[in-house]
């Protein structure tokens, strides 16, 4: 079961870079690892580390099919084999990485329709020593923290209240409260960038009329992969954190410029990667969850590349021209929160 929800990827992923690939052959593989999943967990006797490694990949198959309507019972059912399993951040190999990607769909999902993340970060077990790094190879573990990070501040997005308590002076406590909350995660984000290992900054930033693309975004030279997917985090984070400020709305100029700056980083990056997120349909890119027009959007031609940004190279130029459509509408009616 575990080969085949690994073909199952494999043949999702060709069916998203070469229109000749239909789907017939992933949904074949899907339906077989599933089945032989569904039977194993009726099995008392179940080998656990098994089932929860089939789990955690069928649900990056079903993140990479766009009707999976259901990912997120899917991502709570692996989250339940795993925690069977006692994986958590601590743990190593087969373990983390399932754990880790777990954890990072699902917080991909829960940005993307503002829910709070069932598994507490705090119970993750992850350490948090945010000390200036005087160790080299050791990215990963910081790139862990930034996702700890975003997953408090999807938290506590997601609480934002929607009525004003009855008491003025209630009112202004929990204002004064939420804010103190939002001072302190800006702090942790701050100090991840400052405590991070020189490799994980960017290497040279090339203005947008450097680069030879003559892209509307700057050019950042990052290395290694796992820099990618943190700093992409990073940006992220403080594109979120300029948009739920309790006490500066983000028509604040402070906060316009915040999101705006850490925008067009994410575009940059997106832009000049070679995948450039090919496996997360439109509606579960991460451009779609941070950004609103104002603040990302700055003229027309950037508007135009960053559509081609969260369009997979090599897609039909049917199905990249609905995708593009269905984007554009959604950037141009508002905030796409």
């Amino acid at each position: 079961m575990l080969l085949n929800a690994f073909l199952a990827c494999g043949a999702r992923h060709l069916t998203l870079v070469n229109s000749k690939y239909g789907e017939d052959k992933a949904l074949n593989y899907y339906d077989t690892a599933t089945r032989w999943l569904l039977k194993s967990l009726q099995n008392p006797n179940r080998d656990t580390v098994i089932c929860a490694t089939t789990a955690v990949i069928l649900n990056v198959y079903e993140i990479m099919c766009e009707k999976a309507l259901q990912r997120m019972n899917h991502i709570a059912g692996a989250r339940a084999l795993i925690k069977e399993c006692g994986w958590n951040a601590r743990s190593t190999g087969v373990g983390a990485a399932c754990f880790w990607l777990n954890v990072g769909m699902e917080l991909l999902s829960c940005l993307h329709f503002n829910w709070q993340v069932a598994w507490d970060p705090d119970d993750w077990g992850l350490d948090m020593d945010l000390s200036p790094e005087t160790e080299v190879g050791r990215e990963e573990r910081w790139t862990y923290r930034i996702v700890y990070i975003v997953a408090k501040i999807a938290n506590f997005r997601a609480t934002i209240p929607n009525m004003q308590e009855a008491s003025p002076r209630n009112e202004q406590m929990r204002l004064q409260n939420r804010y103190a909350e939002w001072k302190r995660l800006k702090d942790l984000c701050d100090a991840w960038h400052e405590g991070i290992p020189r490799t994980m900054h960017p290497m040279a930033y090339l203005y947008p009329y450097q680069t030879t693309s003559k892209s509307a975004f700057p050019e950042v030279w990052l290395i290694k992969r796992t820099t990618i997917v943190a700093r992409l985090f990073y940006h992220t984070a403080l594109c979120l954190l300029a948009q739920i400020n309790p006490v500066m709305p983000i028509d604040v100029e402070e906060m316009k410029e915040l999101q705006q700056r850490h925008s067009q980083q994410i575009c940059g990056i997106v832009a000049h990667v070679k995948d450039r997120f090919v496996f997360l349909p439109y509606d579960r890119h991460p451009l779609t969850h941070i950004s609103s027009p104002g603040a990302l959007l700055v003229s027309p031609y950037a508007l135009l590349l960053s559509l081609r940004s969260v369009l997979p190279r090599g897609a039909s130029k049917k199905k990249s021209f609905k995708s593009s459509k269905r984007f554009g509408k959604k950037l141009a009616g508002g905030s796409v929160l």
